[in-house]
């Protein structure tokens, strides 16, 4: 099997999709349960690079966590503010 990545460029992109890689790792082998599917970081890349429908999905999971972090802020920033005018004005 041919790489796309050397170790140390697996290691970059690792950093980008952390989450998705540490599941894909822990993932046993569907004929053999005591053995991984993917032995390191560097096959679960190739993996992921030579099936394109799963990097689109794993980039609308990080857009919608995204979103989601950023309502968050709007919401506990009108809270904050909330909480500075009602003891300025009390």
């Amino acid at each position: 099997m041919a790489y796309l990545f050397d170790d140390k460029e697996a290691d970059e992109f690792f950093i980008l999709t952390e989450q998705a890689v540490s599941k894909m790792l822990n993932l046993n082998h569907p004929l053999d349960v005591t053995e991984k599917r993917f032995p390191n970081n560097s096959e679960v890349i190739n993996y992921l690079l030579e099936n394109s429908d799963l990097i689109e999905k794993l980039n609308s999971h990080k857009l919608r966590v995204a979103f989601v972090i950023g309502v968050l802020l709007l919401g506990a920033s009108v809270v904050f503010k909330k909480n500075l005018a009602s003891e300025k004005f009390a």
